[in-house]
């Protein structure tokens, strides 16, 4: 039986959590993998209950993006507590973090929005503010 071959020049992605979150780290994971699903999901979970993508601005993103990625430090370390027990350093990176993730929600938002279904069909040109607007005296209908 012939042996596998490996291609030389594939690119693998990661199938581990960043050290650092950078941006668009959740598409550089390998979606094989279920830590990439959980983020992806999770990510999505968040944006739709602040009222959808197209509801939040670009620095928004970014931190639902670096929240996702604090939620994931902070289960990774809780699992660590389980199976040792934890030294004052883990706790220590435990609370700092647990502080910047209750931070962050309330920068996002902890309540959800909804979503107006009809942002996306609305075409009526909006009205112009710079028009002038003559007094109903003027027309002479007084």
């Amino acid at each position: 039986m012939p042996a596998k071959r490996i291609r030389p020049n594939r690119k693998l992605k990661p199938v581990t959590l960043p050290d650092k979150p950078r941006p668009g780290f959740i598409a550089t994971i390998d979606n094989r993998t279920l830590l990439a699903r959980a983020l992806r999901q999770r990510f999505e979970s968040i944006v739709n209950d602040l009222g959808g993508e197209g509801a939040l601005s670009t620095i928004k993103l970014s931190l639902v993006e670096r929240f996702v990625w604090l939620e994931a430090v902070l289960v990774k370390t809780e699992d660590g507590f389980k199976s040792t027990e934890a030294d004052a350093k883990t706790l220590a990176v435990w609370i700092q973090a647990s502080n910047a993730y209750h931070g962050l929600a309330k920068t996002l938002g902890l309540e959800r929005t909804m979503r107006d279904p009809w942002a996306a069909l609305d075409t009526r040109p909006q009205p112009s503010s710079s028009a002038p607007v003559e007094p109903a005296e003027a027309n002479g209908n007084a």
